[in-house]
């Protein structure tokens, strides 16, 4: 659900990127750039995750979910 919500905003917005759907176990073994996490389970992994951790409050709030995706790509894009 994430996923297909993060790839719906993506494109609406002309933006490209390759995303994926794993689990609190392999999202810290996989090469990416960011992981887009629930708040019930990003307590589990952001202490120990290399890369960004955006967390996602309500995966129901279509408008928290463009928010940190577009915040974060424009960030992504200044250090790129």
């Amino acid at each position: 659900m994430l996923r297909m919500a993060i790839d719906d905003i993506l494109k609406k917005n002309n933006l490209e990127a390759d995303t994926f759907t794993g689990d609190v176990a392999t999202c810290l073994t996989n090469d990416c750039d960011v992981i887009f996490i629930s708040k019930e389970l990003s307590d589990q992994i952001i202490d120990r995750a290399t890369m960004p951790v955006v967390t996602i409050d309500d995966f129901l709030n279509p408008k928290e979910i463009e928010e940190k995706t577009l915040a974060f790509m424009k960030q992504y894009s200044e250090k790129h």
